[in-house]
């Protein structure tokens, strides 16, 4: 009999004891592995995670940022020459080259059901072009700073003067360096 009334094995060892001798074996195996990884630098940091580092070759990517509806002192008060950073890790996103503006439009339904195109009063469309190195690769593109851009992407931004959430808009290879 293998095991007996009481849940002893052969009588002498139960199951919640080998449960805790295999928890106890599994978590030292953990440590050790995580330590030989650590010493032998084998875990990734932040600067070697950079899928952009590694690659000989770079590219110039203009990356066009719509935001809506904003006030003009908003639209005023991007400078081109400024630092782009994420707000969520204040990585780097590039720099401001260009600031376009134009009135805001918004679709309104009017009482009959008709859809039209109207403006929205002292608001204003601005699309802030940042230029950025970066390398386009399968999964999409990435700046130099690991930034994932992608199409739509909503990115909660600011400068030295402004703090604002656009949507990607357009991202463009300008120039490939080898």
């Amino acid at each position: 009999m293998i095991m007996d009334k009481k849940g002893k094995l052969f009588g002498k060892v139960s199951i919640v004891d080998i449960f805790v001798i295999l928890v106890i074996i599994i978590g030292i195996v953990g440590v050790f592995v995580t330590k030989v990884k650590l010493d032998n630098e084998k875990l990734l940091s932040d600067d070697s995670k950079m899928l952009i580092k590694t690659s000989a070759e770079k590219d110039k990517l203009e990356i066009k940022l719509k935001a809506k509806e904003v006030r003009d002192v908003t639209r005023d008060s991007i400078i081109v020459g400024d630092d782009v950073y994420l707000v969520a890790n204040d990585k780097i996103l590039g720099t401001v080259s260009r600031v376009e503006s134009e009135p805001a439009m918004r679709d309104v339904v009017s009482d009959d059901g008709t859809v039209y195109t109207a403006p929205v009063p002292d608001r204003f469309d601005v699309t802030i072009v940042v230029d950025a190195d970066g390398k386009r690769k399968d999964e999409g593109f990435y700046t130099d700073s690991n930034i994932h851009l992608l199409y739509g992407k909503e990115m909660e931004i600011k400068t030295s003067t402004i703090q604002t959430v656009p949507k990607v808009d357009e991202i463009t290879v300008t120039k490939t360096s080898k």
